[in-house]
């Protein structure tokens, strides 16, 4: 297996909303970018294979590895968005959004390993917004 301390990736979320009173209601795609893990450092380690419990030979042991070094390469996820959101001052929005990545650009076995353990587990996303100047008009310069 492989130990790394922490990866990085980008997202881009595409939404339409809709407001009612003060809640919003948001609905759309998240795009992200996986970028390389880099800081990996590999751990020997066999594992067992399964046998039928009736088997008088000796255990065997897989010791060819699944997942490489390059299968930690950039990947690319999409997934669909739900979120709502409420409108507390002009100024000041909270929303929550939930997500579940439905698409991996992965294409070898351990590069679908690796997306499926690492980056398509469902996430939750707290957003607050404050806008600076909101409650001011616009005034063009004269």
């Amino acid at each position: 297996y492989y130990n790394f301390g922490s990866y990085a990736h980008l997202e881009v979320p595409l939404m339409v909303t809709y407001t009612k009173d003060r809640w919003i209601y948001m609905l759309g795609a998240n795009f992200r970018y996986n970028f390389k893990i880099s800081n990996l450092q590999e751990v020997e380690q066999r594992y067992l294979l399964e046998q039928s419990l009736t088997s008088t030979t000796e255990p065997k042991v897989e010791t060819e590895k699944t997942i490489l070094l390059s299968d930690f390469s950039s990947t690319m996820n999409i997934s669909p968005v739900l979120g709502v959101g409420y409108q507390l001052k002009p100024a000041l929005r909270f929303d929550l959004r939930l997500s579940k990545p439905v698409w991996n650009n992965a294409t070898t076995f351990g590069q679908k390993e690796v997306a499926k353990s690492l980056y398509n587990v469902p996430q939750i996303q707290f957003n607050a917004t404050w806008r600076w100047r909101s409650n001011k008009p616009y005034k063009r310069a004269q």
